[in-house]
């Protein structure tokens, strides 16, 4: 019988045999087994030029033999754990056949090869496995025979090829066969790149089935690691160094690990930018006082420092309205193209501040430029997180009731049954697990007030102060609610009644929406806060009315003193 088999399983027959003194203890039976030296597999996967151990268990087979195809070899078992070349152990002259019971076989051509298993018996056997049909042996010119064969998926080595490109311009192509070394630098091309220019680099490797890509560029003396098949790279140094290494990497399931590296055979030219070198943004308050922007490109160290006078942070905040004068700059460790102004007195995250540079100071990027003037450019202002917990404040903790719109810290009452207007939903949150869902009957708002009540807002004392109260909105396209409303309740201090414009908040899509509210006594166990939908404040039209909430939180607000 001729089957091709992609599993192997090591198959053991037990049998218990009463016997006598001096009675033939040698098996009485036919038996088909085997094992492999990989296991549970669908197709057996090896790198090129390593072998398999295939052993045939079988009992009283009347004949026996392993048949292996062209470029398959046979091995002695000498070799050890140590070798990895295994050529020296090659039977010769073995041929395509053994008859060994154990066989090591080496193969050393890509591609799928197969291993045959061809077996006779006296009786008729049968293989069984958990995996593939039973095997039964077929019965020819009065032998029972099995005949198997398995399936190798041999991997070539990996040869890594790539190209390289400035401004989409192919500089450099390197193919599988080539090898650089370097030995041969002088003979190398050379590529010029401004600093704060890049090039692309995109591997072509094929062969041996690379599965990714690690890419180590140099920048000068700095070097960097990239993964993918295709990488840009951002130089920021001037002077002549090499460009870097690519390697190809093969990884997964069912294939052998293995990587390929090969040096890049270019040389680099960093020159100094033709490009102006200015205020780039990110201009924000860093947590601590200080205030960080970015420019177009590295920034010499030495040339910040005495550079003080130079930047003007204009502050207002009610009646304050004044310059606060920089203690210091210097550069970001970590970034070297983040310049950080120390103050000599603090801001607040409800000043409006504005950082003006009048460009004439030293400071200088790393080849050369001089940083051109800016501003007024405004500061975005650093707050604290939410004062709120995350399960609360996300909706993310169900809970069994629809008067609680099936979430933990929640309370909607009567009002939610039978039809449910507040639901917690998992199909559609800004983030997290899940999100707080206002609907209304095809008929739209009925008249009453639909509170979803905040009741866990009890459960943290919240100070007298001013907080931003946000919140992320989901309107899909139909939906004509106009404002959403925010209100304390059992509160002892003034009431909080604030509304929220949503006519304009863009559909089908995460919308932020902040509000300033202020405390004037500490909240206590008692105080709520509520999400309501008003009908005298809303349209009455006869649509399905859909709003999602995400994400909400008070964020405490710093009053200038």
């Amino acid at each position: 019988m001729k089957n091709i088999f992609k599993i192997s399983v090591l198959m053991f027959s037990l049998f218990i045999m009463s016997c006598e003194e001096e009675e033939d203890f040698s098996p009485q039976y036919s038996d088909i087994s085997w094992f492999t030296g990989q296991q549970g597999v669908a197709t057996f996967n090896l790198s090129v030029n390593n072998y398999l151990t295939f052993m045939d268990l079988s009992q009283n087979a009347l004949s026996h033999k392993w048949v292996i195809t062209d470029s398959s070899y046979f091995l002695t078992p000498e070799f050890t754990e140590k070798d990895s070349v295994y050529d020296k152990f090659i039977i010769p002259n073995a041929g395509l056949e053994s008859e060994s019971s154990d066989v090591h076989v080496l193969f050393s051509k890509p591609g799928q090869q197969t291993v045959q298993l061809y077996n006779t018996f006296e009786d008729s056997v049968a293989w069984f496995s958990l995996d593939t049909d039973t095997l039964y042996a077929e019965q020819i010119d009065g032998l029972w025979v099995i005949d198997t064969t398995f399936v190798v998926d041999v991997f070539a080595d990996l040869a890594p090829a790539f190209k390289v490109y400035a401004d989409d311009v192919e500089v450099l192509s390197v193919s599988e066969d080539d090898m650089p070394s370097l030995a041969d630098t002088a003979s190398w091309p050379m590529v010029n790149v401004e600093v704060g220019g890049t090039l692309k680099y995109e591997s072509v490797s094929t062969t041996g089935r690379p599965t990714g890509t690690t890419w180590t560029l140099t920048s000068g003396d700095v070097s960097e690691e990239k993964r993918g098949n295709e990488v840009t790279f951002l130089y920021t140094k001037l002077g002549e160094y090499y460009a870097g290494e690519m390697t190809s990497n093969r990884s997964g399931d069912f294939m052998p690990s293995a990587n390929a590296s090969k040096i890049i055979p270019l040389k680099i030219k960093g020159i100094p930018s033709s490009q102006p070198f200015v205020y780039s943004g990110n201009l924000v308050e860093n947590g601590d006082g200080a205030i960080t922007f970015s420019v177009s490109g590295e920034v010499t160290e030495n040339s910040v420092k005495g550079t003080a006078g130079n930047f003007t942070v204009h502050v207002k905040n009610g009646a304050f309205d004044q310059d606060i004068d920089v203690l210091d700059v210097t550069l970001d460790p970590n970034d070297m193209t983040s310049i950080v102004l120390a103050l000599t007195a603090p801001i607040y995250n409800t000043d409006t501040v504005k950082v003006s540079y009048d460009g004439l100071g030293s400071i200088q990027s790393v080849d050369t430029r001089e940083l051109e003037a800016f501003g007024p450019e405004s500061l975005a202002p650093s707050f604290e997180a939410g004062v709120l917990p995350d399960y609360f404040s996300g909706f993310e903790t169900f809970k069994d009731n629809v008067k609680n719109a099936y979430c933990e810290g929640y309370f909607v009452g009567n009002n939610n049954v039978p039809f449910a207007w507040w639901n917690r939903v998992e199909d559609i949150t800004h983030s997290g697990l899940a999100a707080m869902k206002f609907e209304s009957p095809a008929t739209g708002m009925d008249g009453n007030n639909i509170i979803l009540q905040g009741t866990n807002v009890r459960d943290k004392v919240l100070p007298a102060q001013a907080y931003r109260a946000c919140v992320w909105v989901y309107i899909p396209t139909g939906t004509t609610l106009t404002t959403l409303s925010l209100k304390s309740a059992k509160y002892g201090g003034t009431p909080i009644v604030e509304a929220v414009d949503i006519a304009s908040v863009p559909r089908n899509t995460w919308t932020q929406l902040c509000i300033d509210i202020s405390f004037d006594l500490d909240t206590d166990n008692q105080t709520r806060l509520d999400y309501v939908f008003t009908p005298g404040l809303n349209p009455a039209d006869a649509v399905t009315q859909t709003v999602y909430l995400d994400d909400w939180n008070l964020i405490p607000l710093e009053t200038r003193p």
